[in-house]
This record gives structure tokens, sequence and C-alpha cells, in this order.
């Protein structure tokens, strides 16, 4: 009877095989016999444990496909003879266990449904953003509107003119023994006035106006030659013209050149404040694509530094497949490898998904279309590093100086200053304004 036994050479540093005859009722024959059932147990618990492990991280049937492969190497290295063949017995076990589903069918492009992916730049992304998003066009219309009401405020230097005309005329109305036959009026009046910086307003009145009256009066004499009531009729015209000036000054409440400016300043403060409102949502809309762009970036290197870790592990599989036929490597270390494989391809996958969601990411920030065939993004950049020195106290003090919301908090500031300012001034004790004019009347009568 012979024995094929399987063992480590601390010498040949590799695992050796031999033949050994025996005797078939010999004690120590039984008894090697014996161990060599027990060693077979020990070793196929060990393989299924492995095996179960790597079931857990790649599909059934690909597991399967590959142990076989590694059960034909390793049958074609042994020979027919072996009864003892523990490592054989062994990946036939672990070959012959059932269960397990076929893993789902995915493609191996993505182009297939994201579409092909476009290849962007930085700025290019940066002038999409400025150009399209809604919060900055919002913020530049707010901008237009403060400005005009500036220029609202501009109304304070010019001239106010009003003008006024009204006429009446009466016929033939009686006054006892006179009859008004023509009563015709007309005026005219017009103001040209202005504020003044100081607080008080010039004012130029003119006025004038137009009278005409005829009347027939019947007096109870009578004419000693016709017999007849003696009639009188007049008519007069009166011209009546007035030119005035005056000049009002409050000398405590209203005063002073601030309140004369308080509305274009308060409008100012706002218009400033929409710029710095629209310098933020620019520097919030830049941070979004900057940041937006690097995680691409990132995901890109991830996906990168996988596939070399793929290239790598391939690599070892073919150097331990070499090794392994010419009988330096234990066929062992092949499943091990395949699973590392395994591994690093599903990790390729999962970082095209995520350099796809990083797209999608771009997209949104920058307002890019979002859709079928249209989601794959490209980014070639050079990860250059260099290690800058950066030192808090200037970072600081530059945050505080270019910070839109430490400016808008300031022109706010200014704001409920002024308005404070302008309700002290109306709360001063009322006194009566001074106020100085001078009129010229002229008056003409016809009859």
């Amino acid at each position: 009877m012979k024995v094929a036994c399987c063992g480590w050479s601390a010498s040949r540093k590799q695992y050796v095989r031999r033949t050994v005859p025996i005797a078939r009722g010999h004690a120590s024959t039984r008894g090697f016999c014996r161990s060599t059932r027990r060693a077979a147990i020990a070793v196929a618990c060990v393989a299924r444990v492995r095996r179960d492990r790597a079931r857990a991280m790649m599909a059934h049937d690909s597991m399967r496909a590959r142990l076989a492969c590694v059960l034909f190497a390793l049958l074609a290295g042994v020979s027919s003879h072996a009864e003892a063949d523990v490592l054989g017995r062994v990946l036939k076990a672990a070959a012959d266990q059932p269960g397990g589903t076929p893993p789902p069918q995915q493609s191996s492009d993505l182009t297939g449904w994201a579409g092909e992916a476009r290849a962007i730049a930085l700025p290019e992304l940066l002038q999409i953003a400025l150009r399209t998003a809604p919060s900055l066009a919002s913020a530049q219309l707010d901008i237009a509107v403060a400005e005009a009401r500036i220029q609202q405020t501009w109304a304070r230097h010019d001239w106010v003119a009003r003008a006024q005309l009204t006429g009446s005329r009466v016929n033939d109305v009686p006054q006892g023994s006179t009859i008004v036959t023509k009563d015709l009026r007309l005026a005219g009046t017009g103001d040209l006035s202005r504020a003044l910086p100081t607080g008080g307003t010039v004012d130029l009145h003119v006025s004038s106006s137009y009278e005409f009256i005829h009347t027939h009066t019947v007096t109870d004499t009578t004419n000693p030659l016709t017999g007849e009531p003696i009639v009188f009729d007049s008519a007069g015209a009166t011209w009546t013209n007035d030119i005035s000036g005056s000049i009002t000054q409050p000398l405590l409440r209203g005063r002073g050149r601030a309140l004369y400016d308080a509305n274009e300043v308060r409008a100012t403060l706002a218009r400033d404040v929409a710029v710095l409102a629209r310098r933020l949502l620019a520097i919030q809309t830049v941070q979004a694509v900057i940041s937006a762009y690097w995680d691409l970036v990132l995901a890109e290197q991830t996906v990168a530094i996988t596939r070399a870790s793929l290239d790598l592990a391939r690599e070892r599989l073919r150097v331990t497949t070499i090794g392994a036929e010419g009988g330096k490597v234990p066929r062992s270390e092949i499943p091990a490898v395949l699973q590392i494989i395994a591994t690093r391809e599903e990790d390729v996958l999962n970082g095209e998904l995520g350099v796809l969601n990083a797209s999608i990411a771009v997209r949104r920030a920058t307002g890019m279309p979002i859709g079928a065939g249209e989601l794959g993004l490209r980014v070639a950049t050079d990860l250059d590093i260099k290690d800058q020195p950066f030192d808090l106290g200037p970072l600081v003090e530059r945050a505080y100086a270019a910070s839109p919301e430490l400016a808008q908090l300031a022109r706010q500031d200014q704001s409920a200053t002024l308005d404070i300012e302008v309700t002290e001034n109306g709360a001063r004790s009322p006194t009566r304004p001074v106020t100085s004019s001078s009129s010229t009347r002229s008056r003409s009568t016809a009859r």
C-alpha cells in the first residue's frame, strides 16, 4: 500500500509530496491514516471559513469558476494516483457547495446611459455659473431699484412750479333797481418754490386778476320829454397784478444740511447693502462651484488610484501563477489574489459612480442641464501640491477687510444711526419759523 504525503520542507522552502509504501495492517499505518483523515477534516474546515468569507465579497458563480480553475491547475500538477491529496479534496468540496443566485447584469461602461463625459475646466464653469445663476440676476435687479431710489431723492434740488387759472361769468342778475347784465371774472396764480439745503424754502408768487362788469339801472325819475324812466348803463374793467417772494427758515426742528440730505444718504446705504448682498451671493456661488469642482477632481483621482491598485493586483496574480506553476508558491495563494482583484474591480465601479455623482453636483452648482445623456463631466487637473505657510493674524485681518457680511452690518448700522438723528431732530422744541417776504401790487381800472 502506498500513501501520498504532503508537507512543508524547511530546507527547500516549499510544499513537497511523496509516496510512502507501508503495510496495510501495521499499527503505524492505521494511526497514520487516522491522522491523515483528521488533518483533512481540519483543512476542510479552514477552507470552508475562507470560502464563506470570499463568497460574501464576490459573486457565487464567479467564485466557483475561479475555484474550478484553481482545482484544474492543482489536479494537473498532482498525480492521479494520490489517495490522500488533502488540498485537492478541500478544493473539490468547496466547488461542490450548493446555493447562491447569479449577480445582476450591469453595464461595464457607464456611458451607455450617462452619456459621453464632457471635458471642462474651472474658468469655464465659473463663467457659466455667474451667467446663469438666478440669485445673481435677482440681486442685480435689487441694485437697479436702489439706484433708482437714489435718483428719486434728487428731486429736492429742483424748482417746483405751480399754476392755477380760474374764471366765471354771470349774466342778467337783478340787484334791486339795477341789473348786472354781464359780470366776467378771470384770475391766474403761479408759484415757483425750492427747498434750501439749510432746511428752509424760498417761494416766488405771482397772481393776476381781471374783472369786467356791465350794469343797467332804471331810476324812478322820468324823462319830461318822453315820459319814460331814466336809464343808466355803466361798464368797467379792472386789472389787478400781485408779485411776492418769501423765504422760510426753521430755527430748530427741521434745520440743517444733514436732514436735507437724509433721504439720499439712506437710499445710498440701501444701494450699498444691495451691492454687498450681490457680492456675497457671487462669493457663495463661486465657493460652491469650486468645492464641487475639486470634489470631482478628488473622485477622478480616487478612481485612478484604484485602477492602479487593480493593475498591481493583476500583476500579482500573474507572478503568483508563474510561481505556482514553478512550485515556488503554493497554489492556495491564487484564490486570495483573485478575491483582491474582484474587490478592486468593485471599487473601480463604485469610484466611477462617485465621479458621476460629483459631475451631477457640479452641473447643479453651475446651472448646467441635467438629463439623459448629459450627466458626466471630466476635468484635467494636475495636482501640483505645494507647501505654503499661513499666518493666522494676516488671514483674520484680510477676512475682516474683505467680508461682505461685516460690510453689510456696517451699512445697516450707519442707516440706523441716521434714523436716530432724524428722529432726534424732529423731537426738538417747535418754534415759529422766520419768514421774510416782499410783495408788489399794481391795479388799473378802465371805464
